[in-house]
């Protein structure tokens, strides 16, 4: 990442993620996104149905 100041210096910023520290986060992740897009897709096709059903 790159910033850039009024007298046009470019100072180099890095970020360093400890990939031990944020494993938990992946499963929580995982969870909340199984959890939220399940009911999502019953939703989704429970409309492709009823949709289907007066066509």
């Amino acid at each position: 990442m790159f910033i850039y100041f009024k007298q046009q210096e470019c100072k180099h910023i890095s970020f360093e993620v400890n990939l031990m520290e944020k494993q938990g986060s992946l499963l929580v992740g995982l969870m909340w996104g199984a959890s939220l897009s399940i009911p999502l897709w019953l939703a989704f096709f429970g409309w492709i149905k009823l949709i289907l059903q007066f066509i």
